[in-house]
This record gives structure tokens, sequence and C-alpha cells, in this order.
């Protein structure tokens, strides 16, 4: 049984819109999403992060992936390595950028303790070799 059948039954005369608009009225709204909508240019920004997938190949050492996205495109590129050393970080960077034909004007990254050596709320500060890498190529990294 519906709602309008079990208020005709109880007297209820009026229409069906007007049964509906009280029925939207006292219904619970949905929580707005929790997201913002981004739009990116071409060579804008980047995402980059690592990935951890653990000794697959049984020799004691762990398998690391070097991930870079592009924002715009969602092109994407992975570099595996043994090591998230910063040597190995910059030079997952030069492969990508060599892959996706460019850099980017900035690669964004989660608070990659590669990139960042210390965050204090909003405040961050990024490794002076990083640094200089970044801008040699002149791209701004944001944590």
């Amino acid at each position: 049984m519906t709602i309008g059948q079990v208020l005709r039954a109880e007297g209820y005369r009026g229409g069906i819109s007007a049964l509906r608009g009280a029925v939207r009225r006292r219904r619970p709204r949905a929580a707005p999403a929790a997201m913002a909508t981004l739009s990116f240019g071409r060579g804008e920004a980047a995402q980059v992060d690592w990935g951890e997938f653990g000794d697959v190949f049984g020799i004691g050492r762990a398998v690391h992936a070097f991930v870079l996205v592009l924002c715009y495109s969602r092109l994407l590129t992975v570099t595996f390595t043994f090591s998230q050393m910063l040597e190995a970080f910059l030079r997952c960077h030069e492969r990508a950028f060599a892959f996706v034909g460019g850099c980017p004007k900035e690669c964004w990254y989660d608070n990659l303790a590669t990139a960042v050596a210390e965050r204090r709320g909003k405040l961050v500060r990024f490794h002076p070799r990083f640094l200089g890498y970044a801008g040699h190529h002149r791209f701004r990294p944001v944590a």
C-alpha cells in the first residue's frame, strides 16, 4: 500500500502533487558531496605518488612504483624501482617527463618523505636538493 492510498483511506482529499510536495519538505536531505570539482589546462599540473608492492620477487627487497598522472588528460606513467631514495625519485621524474613529453607547471605530492622534509599544519618545507631539482625543471612542487 502506498502513502497516498493510506491517507485516502484516512480521509485525505488533496491531490498527488500536494502530497508529493509535503513529503519532499519533510524528507531528510542528503549531505552535500564532500568533494570539489577541479579542472586543469594542458601542462598545468601532475600528481605524483609512490606505491609499494612488497618483496614480490622473494629477494628481500620491496618493489616500489613511482606514479605520475597528468591532471588534464589523466595520462599515467609508472616506473618500478627497488629504491625510494632521492636519486631514484629524481630518475623516475626524468623518465616520466620524457614519457609525457615535458614537465608540467606544478607537481602535487601527497607528503612524500622523498620530497617533503617537514610539515606543520599548512607550513611545508621541501628537501633542499629536491627544490633544486624542481627549480632546474621550473616546476612548482605542491604538498
